[in-house]
């Protein structure tokens, strides 16, 4: 006379249950992009990146007074020393303190640069003392401000719409980088050293200010993960042991401790996305450090090949600004993905493209045509050789990539971890990207001085674009599982979705099945024993070693017929 239900009604009632509780959790498509925040993060970057400008355009004045070329050589690379380290401590304090990483990192540059004035207006010991000491809070919040502007634009803006907010940024930076150029001459002839200072402080003071306007309009953290999905009716066993995970009782067939499906599945992408993140770090250090390192020895080497200096710099400077003209359409194909999933495998997509583009049109053309001859025009009459056009396309696709690549991975990290691990990730990615530079520098001035001129630096360039093209596989091949497994999870936890709307049920249905789950733990509460804990195996094992052979295989066809009557009592 007892009412029990069915295995096929408790599952019923096991997806109903969970269907309601996701409906009510926000979900991730919901969140809204800030665009209104954009502005004050490119202004909160504004300063470090005049400041770090600054120091090329500086040389000639700085060795005018007698800065000899291996101080300024120490001077050029202490930011990068510096930033070596402290992006991944600044990344794990605006973890811990968003408000006061956003305005210490300003804050330190205002104070390095006011330092760095004083020193100038000083004289004797006094005066290298405050130099010392303003362009160590400098370079140290130079390396911040990168980590906070990623992290906080992560934040403000939508999966679908980072790109073009990481896209502004580079803009902006390439912007800075030439006003810089024009206006630092200029401020020398008129009042020197203090007057060009004077006018770095002044960007420097706008974005402490944005970065408190930042605080204010700042939006929450986005909510916790929903929670894992809970298992089937089909798992229940004779004991109820506690998931080593999440804690949550769960039926098994022995007492051994273990985890539930859901927190095994956790873990599964916990370690993809920690062997992408990995992934990330060694493309960036591989690829990004050599390109920028080459950049500094693509004017040389456009000149050892009959270029003259003007036209060496002409073509670097049209190289960069045409890169530009690639950002647009790549912020547009990452918007027109809805999911965060084909997002990440768009993204992926084209960093592959990217970096095979740069190692086949860029990198290799280069080698094969270094020393063979000269790429200007041989004779006025004669026309333009085919080296001529190689040669152009080659430095313009190795300048487009080193353009649309860093977009494209910084947009990755949101898709790839949580939100609480988003600053973190971005300061260790920093930090790599520094490392790999630095490695990269010296090991292509090695191979100029091995092999007497740019080809061993090329021979490296390719080399490590090869090997860039194959970590590239690897990610999109990680990233694709990812992907499969997040549909996988998307269909368990919306198990009544068909065809994109939800199945109606009637109403004395759902009431009826809605207390399934209810029913499901009061059958099991009372059918089961509760979880073995070590006493009670102890105690079981001293009774069972005080029974002779007979009674004790009595008492074993005892507990297992029991144990029959309980799953036979379970399955009706």
């Amino acid at each position: 006379g007892i009412w029990a239900p069915t295995a096929e009604q408790l599952s019923r009632g096991m997806q109903l249950r969970h269907a309601q509780i996701q409906r009510s959790l926000p979900d991730a498509s919901e969140h809204q992009s800030r665009w209104e925040c954009v502005p004050l993060i490119l202004l909160l970057g504004a300063g470090s990146h005049a400041a770090v400008q600054s120091i090329g355009a500086l040389e000639p004045e700085l060795h005018s007074r007698g800065v000899a070329p291996v101080v300024f050589s120490l001077i050029a690379l202490a930011p990068h020393a510096f930033s070596l380290l402290m992006p991944t401590v600044w990344g794990d304090a605006f973890t811990r303190c968003e408000p006061a990483a956003i305005l210490l990192a300003p804050g330190l540059l205002v104070g390095g640069q006011a330092t760095i004035l004083l020193g100038l207006l000083q004289r004797g010991p006094l005066s290298l003392a405050l130099l010392c000491l303003g362009f160590a809070a400098f370079s140290a919040s130079r390396a911040g401000i990168a980590v906070v502007q990623y992290a906080v634009l992560a934040r403000c803006l939508h999966f679908s719409k980072l790109v073009f907010g990481l896209c502004a940024t580079t803009v902006t930076t390439h912007a800075i980088g030439a006003a810089v150029q024009l206006l630092v001459p200029q401020l020398l002839k008129r009042g020197g050293l203090q007057a060009v200072e004077f006018a770095l402080l002044l960007p420097a003071l706008a974005g402490l200010i944005s970065g408190v306007a930042l605080c204010v309009r700042l939006p929450p953290p986005p909510p916790p993960p929903p929670p894992p999905t809970p298992e089937e009716p089909s798992s229940l066993g004779v004991f109820t042991v506690r998931c080593t995970g999440c804690g949550a009782l769960i039926p098994r067939g022995s007492a051994f401790a273990v985890q539930c499906l859901g927190c095994e599945r956790a873990a599964r992408a916990r370690w993809r996305a920690r062997r992408a993140i990995l992934l990330l770090a060694v493309w960036r250090s591989f690829t990004l450090g050599p390109l920028h390192s080459f950049a500094s020895l693509t004017n040389g080497l456009l000149q050892s090949q009959g270029l003259t200096p003007r036209d060496a710099g002409a073509l670097v400077a049209f190289n960069k600004m045409a890169a530009l003209l690639v950002l647009p359409p790549l912020a547009l194909a990452c918007a027109a993905a809805t999911e965060p999933a084909a997002a990440a495998s768009r993204a992926t997509l084209m960093l592959c493209a990217t970096t095979l583009l740069m190692a086949t049109c860029g990198a290799v053309p280069l080698l094969l045509l270094e020393g063979g001859g000269s790429w200007a025009e041989l004779q006025p009459g004669r026309g333009i050789t085919l080296a001529w056009w190689v040669s152009r396309a080659a430095t313009l696709s190795l300048a487009a990539g080193a353009t649309a690549a860093p977009p494209l991975l910084h947009a990755l990290v949101p898709l790839i971890v949580g939100a609480r691990a988003v600053p973190r990730v971005y300061g260790v990615l920093e930090s790599c990207y520094i490392a790999g530079l630095t490695v990269s520098g010296l090991l292509m001035g090695a191979a100029r001085q091995w092999a007497g001129g740019y080809r061993g630096a090329l021979w490296l360039l390719a080399l490590v674009l090869l090997v860039s093209v194959a970590v590239c596989a690897a990610l999109r091949r990680i990233v694709r599982l990812q992907q499969a497994a997040a549909e996988r999870e998307g269909a368990r936890r919306h198990p009544l979705r068909q065809g994109g709307r939800d199945l109606e049920l009637p109403e004395r249905t759902s009431e009826r099945t809605a207390s399934l789950d209810d029913t499901r733990r009061a059958l099991h509460v009372a059918l089961l024993p509760p979880s073995p804990t070590r006493e009670l195996w102890q105690s079981a094992g001293r009774r069972a070693s005080s029974l002779d052979s007979p009674s004790r295989r009595a008492a074993s066809m005892e507990a297992r017929a029991l144990i029959g009557r309980s799953q036979s009592m379970l399955a009706a």
